[in-house]
């Protein structure tokens, strides 16, 4: 094991007894960088002199679109309102994050903002891992997607993604042989513009992509009563049934306002294998024709899910997850300082615990209504701050095993 291993071992064992204080000399130096006013003009200027691991701190304001080829955290400061968005003009470049293979950066409290359809926020995520808290993607008159992940991994929470109106079938997430986990977060696929065409646009359209929704809304994007002969948007697309798992989470298919077209699935799975469902409500879109809530097949999936939102992890504060699961079932909760997807192998779900860099810190024992508690407490250490903490549970009774989406995140 490495000594970089071993310090983080320690500060996991001194969380799990709120003595987390006593490992901060343990902690390797991070630079913060500071962007805002009298510091660094843009985002783009901090990561030029950012070495992997080091905090990119922004100030409130509005600054420009940006290329990521870094292991980084890039955080709103304190309180900051952070807007991302890109010059005006054509073929603009949107915000993409290429880090390295097995590494990755984390994001927080960012919000990339559409103004039009030539000042389009998109975020492309292309390699590595990013992790997303607490950021919001807004669309204008939009022709592409908020989000895309394409070859790389995304883990989300507390996030919300409104594509806006659309010309054609535009999804808030699109997922290209990719693998995402969402934890509290919203989807709301485009709505269709009178004259566009194709139809309104899905909440998330996953391909080749393994999905794990958690606490979730999706909704699928509105025709109106122009577009008579396009359907309205589904909420969540799969064509991968054995890689997609919703537990807790709500699904909508979009509204078709006409007589002539259909609404929008909640659910549509494209592939003979079953989508994983677990207390998780999925609603047809009302149209003019006969809404199927669900298309292709479902299977109850026993997932582990959450019974209230998963909390942000602060200083000085308590940090308690609710688990779901079986009634009586025992959970083993790990803990990482890394997220690092692997599809199912042992597992039901794709797990994001890292083979090499992790600890066992609880055990927890569920009642009869399939409720567990993890709860401890995050000492006031300011030299904590912007150090990644993720929880991973799991049910190791019987083959496969099942695991939860990741909770967590970086420390403010």
């Amino acid at each position: 094991m490495t000594v970089r291993c071993l310090e983080r071992s320690q500060l996991i064992r001194a969380a799990t007894v709120t003595a987390l204080a006593a490992s901060v000399a343990w902690l390797p130096a991070q630079t913060v960088h500071q962007v805002g006013p009298g510091a660094l003009p843009q985002i783009a200027d901090a990561i030029t002199i950012a070495s992997p691991g080091d905090i990119i701190e922004v100030a409130s304001g509005a600054y420009r679109t940006f290329t990521c080829d870094k292991a980084l955290t890039i955080t709103a400061a304190p309180l900051a309102q952070v807007e991302i968005y890109p010059d005006f003009g054509f073929n603009v470049p949107p915000t993409v994050f290429q880090v390295p293979p097995a590494q990755s950066a984390r994001v927080q409290g960012l919000h990339f903002r559409s103004l039009s359809f030539i000042q389009l926020s998109e975020v492309h995520v292309l390699s590595g891992t990013v992790c997303f808290e607490g950021c919001r993607w807004t669309g204008a008159l939009t022709v592409d997607q908020l989000l895309n992940v394409d070859s790389a991994a995304c883990w989300l929470r507390d996030c919300e993604l409104t594509v806006g109106n659309v010309a054609y079938d535009i999804p808030a997430l699109r997922a290209t042989n990719a693998s995402i986990a969402a934890v509290d977060c919203e989807f709301h696929g485009g709505h269709l513009l009178p004259d566009g065409w194709l139809g309104a646009g899905a909440g998330i359209d996953a391909s080749n992509t393994s999905l794990h929704l958690t606490r979730c809304d999706v909704v699928g994007g509105n025709t109106n009563i122009f577009s008579c002969f396009y359907p309205a948007g589904d909420a969540v697309r799969t064509d991968r049934g054995d890689l997609c798992w919703l537990a807790d989470s709500q699904l909508q298919g979009g509204t078709a306002a006409c007589n002539l077209s259909g609404g929008g699935a909640g659910l549509r799975n494209t592939s003979t294998a079953a989508v994983k469902l677990t207390r998780t409500t999925v609603i047809g879109g009302p149209g003019g024709t006969v809404v199927t809530a669900v298309i292709g097949p479902t299977a109850p999936g026993q997932l582990l899910g959450l019974a209230n939102p998963a909390p942000e992890p602060l200083l000085a504060a308590p940090f308690q997850v609710d688990y779901l699961t079986e009634p009586n079932e025992t959970l083993f909760v790990f803990a990482s300082f890394e997220l690092d997807p692997m599809l199912p192998a042992l597992t039901q779900e794709t797990t994001w615990v890292p083979a090499n860099s992790y600890l066992h810190v609880a055990v927890l024992a569920a009642d009869s209504t399939g409720a567990a508690t993890f709860a401890t407490a995050v000492p006031n250490a300011p030299g904590l701050r912007h150090t990644g903490i993720w929880l991973h549970a799991a049910a190791l009774a019987a083959s496969p095993f099942r695991v939860a989406a990741p909770v967590g995140g970086v420390l403010r």
